[in-house]
C-alpha cells in the first residue's frame, strides 16, 4: 500500500497483476528448487526454456509477419534472451541447490531496493519517503520470515 499509494485513479488491475506476479515469483523459486534437486546439471532449465519458447512461437510468427525483421534485430533478440533469461535462470538453479529457498527469497527481495537506487542514480527518479518505507517493509517482512523459519 505504501509503494502504490492507491487513489481514485489507481490502476487496481495493474496492482492485481503485480500481486499475481509476486505469487508467480514465489512459485518460480519453489519449483526451480525442486527441479534443481531432481534433475542434475541444467537440463531442467533447458527443458523449461524450450517449452517456453515453443509456447511463445505463435507470438513470434505474428511479429515476424507483421514487421520485417533484419539480422541485427534477431541477433539482439537472441543476445537479450541469453543475457536476460538463460544466464539468470541457470544462476538461480545453481544457487537454489546450495541455499535454502527462504534465504534465496530474502536475497531476491532486495531487488526493489536495487531498482530504486539505480532509478535514482541513472534515471534521476525520486521515490517519496512512503515508497521507501514500503520497500523497507517488504525486505523486513522477508527477513522476519527467515528468522521465524529457523525456529
Amino acid at each position: 500500500m505504501l509503494i502504490t499509494r492507491p487513489e481514485a485513479s489507481t490502476d487496481f488491475v495493474g496492482i492485481g497483476f503485480g500481486l499475481m506476479a509476486a505469487c508467480s515469483w514465489a512459485a518460480y523459486i519453489l519449483l526451480n528448487r525442486v527441479v534443481g534437486r531432481r534433475i542434475q546439471g541444467i537440463q531442467g532449465t533447458a527443458a523449461a526454456s524450450g517449452v517456453s519458447a515453443t509456447l511463445f512461437l505463435p507470438v513470434a510468427v505474428v511479429v515476424f509477419l507483421s514487421r520485417p525483421v533484419d539480422g541485427l534485430a534477431v541477433l539482439c533478440a537472441v543476445g537479450a534472451g541469453v543475457l536476460a533469461s538463460v544466464l539468470p535462470y541457470v544462476a538461480d538453479l545453481i544457487a537454489l541447490r546450495r541455499v535454502p529457498a527462504s534465504l534465496f527469497g530474502i536475497l531476491m527481495s532486495v531487488n526493489p531496493v536495487f531498482a530504486a537506487v539505480i532509478g535514482a542514480l541513472v534515471l534521476g527518479q525520486e521515490l517519496e519517503w512512503m515508497q521507501w518505507a514500503g520497500i523497507a517493509l517488504i525486505v523486513a517482512a522477508n527477513v522476519g520470515v527467515l528468522l521465524l523459519g529457523r525456529r
